[in-house]
């Protein structure tokens, strides 16, 4: 009997529906890209395409049939994926974008078939060989549904993969901290850093600056190279605009708030020089804010969003309380349920996630217990509200109340309310 090829699980229409939903609503790509990835699309004019789609969003551009096309033909991708043709065959398939999540979900089990396919036949070949070790370790390593999952380690591999290279590193003077440093030395003294796959929750009270401080860490990570995301759910986008300037354009808040009455010739060149080195400075091109365009406000929504950045290094919430549930869940409150989710999402990307923490009166944070017992890490922010001196009154005492692998202890960084910023 004649051998028939089989085709891998796929399913072509999932894969235009996808596409289709993202042309016919743009924020229907932020909830695909919390179920997939490029690499789950089967065929590769779909993939090319999806992958098109992420870019345009990524620049902040609108994705229809024009920016698509153009962006194609100015990769030389156009022919090579059927360019009209295709674009009106995915606009055909779908008449409605409502059901993007459920088209996402069909195109991940599909690849996490193909997946489980192409490992059992790594098995099945290191079975026909005796190679008993490496038939063991593919055992161990089964492609998960999430098509991330990686194989377990020994106490050996964890210390030379990552003891003894941190070790190198901070050695070699390329860092002094274990952990992504924050800028300030007397946080990064006292916590090594902040560690990858673990939750950092700032708390204070209002107006003393969680926020600010959060957001400046934000800008030394960026200033760095690196991408860092702020999602904030209670300020609006020109709110961290104004919140931002002052640091950045070297201007006093009162100037920007008030520029006939206040600002002078040195002002206004210091907003000229910024203006014009905005392209060549890191903090303002690494570091990407979420605000207004944050609709659902659910940790689904936030991971489409740094599935869409890529290489993220570093995700701050601003603020826990204002997350919200999934409604579906039983037994649990959705401070813990959403501080879980975080969780995972710094497992899963291995990064530190800074979540910001509303408090009640009493100094407790607004919640269950559970929270603080979530945490990997808790900051505590005093300022002196009732202080004499303008100086007085600027000294904020950071206290490092939990920490994993570090000890605890407290610093002082002093707040300059004309800059919004800790120095």
């Amino acid at each position: 009997m004649e051998d028939i090829k089989r085709l891998p699980p796929c399913s072509r229409e999932a894969e235009l529906s996808v596409l289709g939903s993202i042309i016919i609503d743009n924020d229907c790509i932020v909830s695909a890209a919390a179920t997939i990835r490029p690499s789950y699309f089967y065929y590769p004019e779909h993939k090319i395409m999806y992958e098109t789609m992420v870019n345009l969003h990524n620049k902040a551009q609108a994705i229809d049939v024009v920016t698509i096309m153009e962006s194609l033909t100015a990769t030389g991708l156009n022919e090579k994926i059927g360019g009209y043709e295709l674009i009106s065959t995915i606009v055909q398939t779908v008449p409605t974008s409502v059901n993007v999540k459920e088209y996402a979900m069909i195109v991940k089990k599909h690849a996490y078939m193909r997946a489980s396919i192409t490992h059992c036949n790594k098995i099945i070949g290191s079975a026909y060989t005796m190679d008993y070790d490496d038939v063991q370790s593919l055992m161990s390593s089964m492609p998960s549904i999430s098509l991330a999952r990686k194989p377990h380690k020994t106490t050996k591999e964890i210390l030379q993969e990552y003891v003894l290279d941190d070790v190198k590193r901070r050695t070699e003077a390329e860092s002094d901290s274990i952990g992504l440093p924050t800028g300030f030395k007397e946080i990064d003294d006292i916590t090594g850093g902040l560690k990858g796959g673990e939750l950092i929750g700032m708390k204070a009270g209002p107006n003393i600056g969680k926020s600010v401080l959060a957001l400046e860490i934000c800008k030394y990570t960026a200033s760095r190279g690196l991408t860092a995301a702020f999602f904030a759910y209670e300020m609006t986008t020109q709110s961290l605009g104004y919140r931002l300037a002052p640091d950045i354009f070297r201007v006093p808040i009162d100037h920007l708030n008030n520029p006939k009455n206040e600002m002078d010739n040195y002002d206004i060149a210091s907003i000229k020089r910024a203006i014009k080195d905005i392209d060549t400075n890191n903090s303002v091109n690494y570091l990407h804010i979420f605000a207004n365009e944050l609709e659902e406000n659910t940790v689904e929504e936030l991971e489409g969003h740094v599935k869409l950045l890529g290489d993220v290094k570093l995700i701050t919430v601003d603020y826990l309380q204002l997350l919200e549930g999934d409604k579906t869940s039983f037994g649990m409150d959705k401070y813990t349920e959403n501080l879980r989710k975080l969780k995972r999402i710094a497992k899963r990307y291995d990064i530190p996630i800074i979540v910001i923490l509303s408090e009640t009166k009493t100094g407790e944070i607004r919640g269950t217990n559970e929270v603080e017992h979530d945490l990997d890490q808790l900051i505590e922010l005093r300022r002196e509200k009732f202080a004499t001196t303008p100086e007085g009154r600027s000294l904020t005492e950071v206290l490092i109340k939990k920490g994993r692998n570090n000890k605890l202890g407290k610093g002082l960084i002093k707040f300059d309310e004309n800059y919004i910023k800790f120095k």
